[in-house]
């Protein structure tokens, strides 16, 4: 046992100094996401790399039809919230435009895709592409000098592109993986990635060029590697204390960390989710409490919701159920805390009164709202945060209570979640 120890700080302390002694990894640092993408573009666009930016692309979308010309297209980062996209050119007299988007490739390096995210980035390429060729229509009639009355009917001419998708990942496995492949995007792990550029290097004949990618490929080898490792030792009898790793703090990616060790722990929920409620009751994946409510407060009634994020320096993994009418019920594991229910008071206006100001006020108004949506069982309304005062976000504002006392291990927290959840669907029903 001793000498497993040992062999096991021996591979830590590898990994940590293999990246700490990496100037591309220290490069990445100040954007860890963003910095990936402008690598890429970097590709594409120096002449010393194209060749191989142009051969990344064959393997990934497997074809060669995909003809990338810099004559007649362009790599655009950021544009219209897009990580990675490959558009057009619409070339007029004075200056060129962007045109129809050929490409859209999403990086997931720190966080994870999740299905509702990717569709909406193809419903606005699609709206993008239309306005694109209205544009290049208007250019066409413009130089041949014809009567611009012709535009008129552009749409019933309209030659949009087959863009295609690519989902650039960190994580191995998420949850709504097979939904994604099903809406037609391309999954490429990092491992796929830097096994492309490994193999396909004789194509840069610059040596300077040459050390620079091979800098790359072994930081991303290295954190790919060892992070999975470490993602497949996780037991679920272990404590939530696994959420902090000495090796990546030391690195400063326990942020990257704990959000894939929350969405495997999300991912272990979601099979307990569909063992107890059947595979009709899945959890929906959202990044904002918004997404829920929708227009009216209605229209997600009767669902589970699922959201994992980081706050303050700790990952947490939420399960939400919609109070129509009413609010949000929540219940939130963050880093080592104890589990927490919580209700979203799903308000127009911020209440009139705080603690702070006017007690009896207060607890009359949150006494009203939480008994209001049948959760005063879970979310005791005169015990409302330790800090005595809610907490407001856009949407309306947050109560919680801890429901326990103590931190359990992960599979314990998980069932409590579940039970938890069953009681208040029950409750409100």
């Amino acid at each position: 046992m001793y000498n497993d120890l040992i062999r096991k700080n021996n591979m830590n302390n590898l990994f940590v100094d293999a990246l700490q002694n990496n100037p591309i990894f220290q490069l990445s640092l100040s954007s860890k996401e963003l910095f990936h993408s402008n690598f890429l573009a970097w590709l594409a666009e120096d002449k010393n790399t194209q060749a191989l930016f142009k051969k990344i692309l064959s393997t990934w979308l497997g074809e060669d039809t995909f003809d990338y010309n810099t004559d007649c297209m362009e790599v655009k980062r950021e544009y219209k919230n897009f990580d990675f996209s490959i558009c057009e050119k619409i070339i007029n007299d004075e200056e060129s435009e962007t045109g129809k988007i050929r490409l859209v490739l999403e990086n997931k390096f720190k966080s994870i895709a999740y299905k509702a995210q990717l569709e909406n980035y193809q419903k606005k390429v699609d709206a993008l592409n239309e306005e694109a060729d209205k544009a290049q229509c208007k250019v066409e009639l413009k130089l041949k000098r014809l009567n611009t009355a012709k535009f008129e009917n552009w749409k019933g001419n309209a030659k949009l592109p087959k863009t295609k998708y690519i989902l650039l990942t960190l994580a191995e496995d998420f949850l709504d993986k097979e939904a994604v492949k099903q809406s037609g995007w391309i999954i490429v792990t990092y491992a796929d990635y830097s096994k492309t550029l490994h193999d396909n290097l004789a194509l840069v004949k610059d040596k300077f060029y040459k050390e620079l990618l091979e800098k790359y490929c072994e930081f991303i080898d290295a954190f790919y590697t060892y992070t999975n490792n470490c993602l497949e030792k996780i037991k679920y009898t272990d404590n939530w204390e696994i959420l902090k790793n000495e090796d990546f703090s030391t690195l400063r990616c326990n942020d990257i960390w704990q959000k894939l060790v929350m969405h495997q722990c999300a991912l272990q929920l979601t099979k307990k989710l569909e063992k107890k409620f059947g595979k009709d009751f899945q959890p929906i994946i959202v990044t904002s409490d918004q997404e829920i409510w929708g227009e009216n407060g209605t229209e997600n009634k009767d669902k589970l919701f699922m959201r994992v994020s980081y706050y303050h320096g700790e990952a947490l993994l939420e399960l939400k159920y919609l109070i129509p009418q009413k609010g949000i019920f929540v219940l939130q594991q963050q880093g080592n805390h104890p589990l927490r229910a919580g209700f979203l008071d799903m308000l127009s206006k911020k209440p009139k009164y705080s603690k702070e100001h006017d007690t009896k006020n207060w607890n009359e108004e949150t006494d009203r709202i939480i008994r209001g949506a049948k959760l005063a069982t879970m979310v005791p309304p005169k015990k409302v945060e330790s800090e005595d005062k809610p907490r407001y976000n856009s949407f309306g504002v947050f109560y919680y209570n801890d429901l326990n006392t103590v931190t359990k291990n992960i599979e314990n927290t998980l069932d409590d979640m579940i039970d938890n959840i069953n009681q208040v669907i029950n409750l409100v029903k």
